[in-house]
């Protein structure tokens, strides 16, 4: 019988150039990246591999399933013409009593063995039927795994943006919310969003997408939409934004700012260890503003900030979320 095997691990993607690198820079990244993503063809061709063994092992442990249960069905098809010949021989024996007590007295006997028999051949039915059951779906679960793709692509129009993108790709795909996507415009490549998935109707192909990384000023109609490792970057491990406009900010992502007098609006819900960074790079003596809303600074309650740039250059700030109490600190 088949093994099963637990698929291999899909190596993370080091970090990809972005449009703000230097041509050195990007450079240094675009080569490690196209290079991962020959490696990442080999590792998800061998995790579907992996995942289409474990289908046909399942499979196989169906076909035993099933064959255990008609063999079970069979006994107690056989308990019950035991009984009805117990049954039978029960009646004669009566009618016979006077000649044949002795094997009336057998007969009942054997009709009690028979009947229990069947009781207890009829609960091992049942739980035959039950376990092929659920073989069953479990073939068809790792088999719908081992035939769909993990990738996709959409033609909806979307400009690339922060917070809950709704998506229309192909139906019955094997996304589940949990999972780490990307979504890459085929014509612009550096025009791209990236988040956790929120929800995948596979009847519909409705994809929701809360994107908390994203590249790329204009719409695009042609994403072309795959698994992905949670970007890393600047801010202890954070993803990187690059924000030149009014911005609504999320939890566990550094901003950096590339424009003067722009507004960032801190979320108004925290998770205990939740991080936030910001980095400069407007340069003196630009400002930029920091709206903390109700979500108090170090204990105190700091509503809105306008932030100048200092004069030494370039700088930065990560605040980590304690409690209600303290807020950032």
């Amino acid at each position: 019988m088949t093994d099963i095997v637990s698929p291999p691990t899909i190596d993370a993607m080091p970090p990809a150039p972005q449009p703000t690198d230097t041509r050195e820079q990007f450079n240094l990244k675009a080569f490690p990246h196209a290079a991962a993503q020959q490696t990442m063809v080999t590792q998800v061709n061998a995790s579907n591999q992996a995942t289409y063994q474990n289908a046909v092992a399942a499979d196989e442990r169906a076909v035993a399933a099933s064959a255990s249960a008609t063999t079970a069905t069979q006994q107690a098809d056989a308990a019950m013409a035991y009984r009805n010949t117990a049954n039978n021989a029960a009646t004669t024996a009566t009618q016979q009593a006077g000649i044949a007590t002795s094997a009336a007295g057998t007969a009942s006997s054997k009709r009690d063995e028979a009947v229990a028999a069947r009781d207890q051949a009829v609960p091992a039915a049942d739980t035959a039927v039950g376990a092929r059951d659920a073989a069953v779906a479990a073939r068809d679960q790792a088999q719908v795994f081992a035939t769909q793709q993990i990738k996709a692509s959409s033609a909806t129009s979307l400009v690339p943006g922060a917070g809950n993108k709704t998506f229309a790709i192909e139906a019955n795909r094997s996304f589940v919310a949990g999972m780490y996507l990307v979504a890459t415009s085929a014509g612009v490549p550096g025009t791209r969003m990236s988040g956790y998935v929120v929800s995948y109707d596979m009847a519909t192909g409705q994809l929701v997408l809360a994107v908390d990384s994203f590249a790329g000023p204009s719409a695009r109609a042609d994403w072309l939409i795959g698994v992905a490792a949670p970007g890393g970057g600047g801010g202890a491990g954070m993803t990187v934004q690059v924000v030149t406009a009014n911005t609504q900010c999320l939890a566990n992502v550094n901003y950096v700012i590339a424009a003067p007098n722009i507004v960032l609006t801190l979320p108004t819900a925290w998770n205990s260890g939740d991080r936030i960074g910001f980095s400069e790079a407007i340069g003196y003596p630009g400002t930029y503003t920091l709206d903390f809303g109700s979500t108090p600074l170090r204990g105190a309650t700091v509503g809105v900030q306008s932030v100048r740039v200092k004069r030494s250059g370039r700088a930065s700030l990560q605040l980590t979320y304690l409690d209600n109490s303290k807020g950032l600190v």
